[in-house]
């Protein structure tokens, strides 16, 4: 039988913020093995399945120096509030790479992907932003420094990264190179290919495509307003410009 191991790094999310394209990313990098299945909720609900079974998952390689996994679910600290202590208890050395995006762009493509799967819930955008239940779901997910605060309780500040998609994207091999120091590999950014993955699964027909522009101005700067000091104070742990992501976050 072929050895097994636990992984060294877990990306946590957050969801539609670019996961699946740093998965791949990662996964790019020769001395990097990541899960085949992408999502594999081990800490959030499956952990009855036993460590074997997880470990199955990560296949020893010659090469190999990062084994991770990606799954946006561990950053849903109120859905799952035991996910960081389940991780710590397995590898207390683990590092933590957290992926962000601007909120009200992750807020539609979070919209978009529920009102392909669960259409007859998730009708309207803006019903739904106005709607306390399903507006809580949206919003607080994307409450990044409160996901945040649960791994900085258990884990140093040197073994969680967090990484902006917009950096990935408008700084690619730089923001990969970082991501490499961070993990002690080689830094060959400018080797990995920029493509972005699931950029939106396919669109049936008579299924709207949502966007920022079907939400009304009064109820996006709302919804910035409630962002704001969550916003900030990542910037501050991140050492970002308060503007990063526009002056209505301030």
């Amino acid at each position: 039988m072929q050895n097994t191991t636990i992984p060294n790094l877990i990306v946590v999310g957050a969801g539609k913020a670019g996961t699946t394209s740093l998965h791949n990313y990662l996964d790019a990098h020769p001395q990097v093995f990541g899960a085949g299945d992408k999502e594999l909720m081990y800490f959030s609900r499956f952990m009855d399945k036993g460590v074997d079974w997880y470990k199955s998952n990560f296949k020893v390689r010659d090469g190999v120096k990062v084994y991770f996994e990606s799954t946006p679910q561990y950053s849903f600290r109120d859905e799952f509030p035991h996910v960081p202590q389940n991780i710590y208890d397995l590898n207390p050395d683990m590092k933590i790479i957290y992926i962000v995006r601007e909120p009200i762009k992750r807020i539609v493509s979070h919209f978009n992907h529920w009102s392909r799967t669960q259409a007859h819930t998730f009708k309207d955008i803006e019903k739904s932003l106005a709607h306390e239940q399903h507006r809580k779901f949206f919003v607080d997910r994307t409450r990044y420094y409160y996901q945040l605060q649960a791994y900085l309780a258990l884990f140093p500040t040197r073994q969680i990264k967090v990484v902006f998609m917009e950096d990935l994207i408008s700084k690619h091999a730089e923001t990969m190179n970082d991501i490499f120091r961070f993990l002690g590999i080689d830094e060959i950014g400018d080797q990995i290919p920029p493509e972005r993955h699931n950029v939106g699964a396919a669109y049936a027909t008579d299924v709207k495509r949502w966007s920022i522009k079907d939400i009304s101005k009064e109820r996006i700067a709302e919804i910035q307003k409630t962002l704001s000091k969550d916003v900030q104070n990542l910037f501050y742990y991140c050492n970002k410009p308060a503007d990063f992501w526009g002056e209505e976050y301030i």
